[in-house]
């Protein structure tokens, strides 16, 4: 009897403790609760934990403007390679934290800071909300990840007496707040049409300074003033470069599949030839960039001119990003029934402690039954 309910007992600890494994393969992406002191600004991170894989993701963040102002938002070490954009301080309450980058990031820790202040009184916790795109959200296999956003508790210090809007700029710390991707390449794009020109490295020196003024006055414009001006032409080519980078591999991988862009990419190298993308020969770059491009268009004729609107090295670099992406997807056909793998097998355990806690049931029935039935014959033969 002890053996058999030591195996029972040993059967349903080790069906148990398999639950546990699929709940700790949801990232958790959360903040300590905030005590904000009237007059002062906080800073926030928001973190991301049991994080298995993670290459771009859309998290909105929303806020009650009656109680708190977030005066930025600015990329944490999680987020510290690739594209990350947010178009904070276009509407008040809301926004949304956008990142994206080539590889995988499978690291804990601060995905983004926010910063914020007491805008007014308050006794009932604030309440700043966390929610995620699910379509925006995904690893290196471009799989759907399924983050667990918990809301942030913010609370009011009674500390001070001086009024919540004073000590700190109306504008907040605009120096930190992060350019969108497509605001830098649409007003680049707009002036250097203007200039007469097609790429940045075209324009001459002596008007490199006016083309950058007319640039940060547009920025300021469409921003409304939250973006803070960029401070040297080569700065702003660098800026330009990565935001394009964005927007295009964003827009490719969106309008063409991905063996598509493979077979693009491997048929400009075959005409150019050249085995792989390392081994270009120098008079042979540009060729393959515009080759690649009107590959590309012959999928989508969405394609943006890489051959004229950017560097040939970056253009490239581009390819190489796209590439090296492409291959770390998996070939396979996506599984059907794949969305509902996870649920399937934790059914299966389901069915598994049903049938094992039912043995044990019965088990314990057949024994304890087959004892009483032994207790009238040993009290029988007692009083006999």
């Amino acid at each position: 009897m002890k053996k058999i309910m030591s195996v029972l007992w040993a059967m349903l600890i080790l069906l148990c403790a398999a639950f546990p494994a699929f709940g700790a393969q949801t990232p958790a992406v959360f903040a300590e609760d905030v005590l904000l002191t009237p007059g002062s600004e906080a800073t926030i991170p928001v973190l991301i934990e049991d994080n298995a894989g993670l290459m771009g993701f859309k998290i909105t963040v929303e806020y009650p403007v009656g109680k708190i102002k977030i005066t930025s938002v600015t990329k944490g070490e999680v987020t510290g390679k690739g594209n990350f954009n947010t178009n904070f301080g276009i509407h008040d309450g809301k926004f949304d934290v956008l990142w994206n980058h080539v590889e995988e990031v499978q690291s804990d820790g601060t995905l983004f800071v926010l910063t914020a202040r007491a805008v007014a009184d308050f006794t009932d916790p604030a309440e700043i909300k966390l929610t995620f795109s699910q379509g925006d959200t995904f690893n290196e296999a471009y799989e759907d990840v399924v983050l667990n956003c918990r809301n942030i508790q913010v609370g009011l210090s009674a500390a001070g007496a001086s009024s919540p809007e004073s000590g700190a700029p109306e504008g907040g710390s605009q120096n930190q707040i992060s350019y969108r991707n497509e605001d830098v390449v649409a007003v680049v794009q707009e002036t250097l049409r203007a200039y007469g020109y097609d790429s940045m490295q075209e324009v001459r020196q002596d008007e490199r300074d006016a083309f950058l003024n007319q640039v940060n006055a547009q920025l300021s414009v469409i921003s409304g003033g939250t973006y803070a001006p960029v401070d040297n032409y080569e700065s702003l080519v660098s800026l330009y470069n990565s935001a394009y980078e964005g927007v295009f591999i964003s827009d490719v991988t969106q309008e063409i599949p991905g063996n598509e862009i493979q077979q693009a990419i491997q048929d400009a190298l075959d005409r150019v030839g050249a085995a792989t993308l390392q081994d270009l020969p120098e008079d042979k770059r540009q060729d393959f960039v515009v080759i690649l491009e009107d590959n590309l268009n012959q999928h989508s004729g969405n394609v943006a001119q890489i051959s004229k609107e950017i560097g040939t090295d970056e253009a490239i670099e581009i390819a190489q990003k796209l590439s090296g992406a492409l291959q770390s997807a998996p070939t396979q056909a996506p599984d059907e029934n794949g969305e509902n793998e996870q649920t399937g097998k934790i059914w299966i355990l389901v069915a598994a402690l049903a049938v094992v806690a039912a043995g044990a049931v019965c088990v314990i029935v057949f024994f304890v039954k087959k004892k009483k039935d032994k207790a009238p014959r040993g009290e029988n033969r007692e009083n006999a």
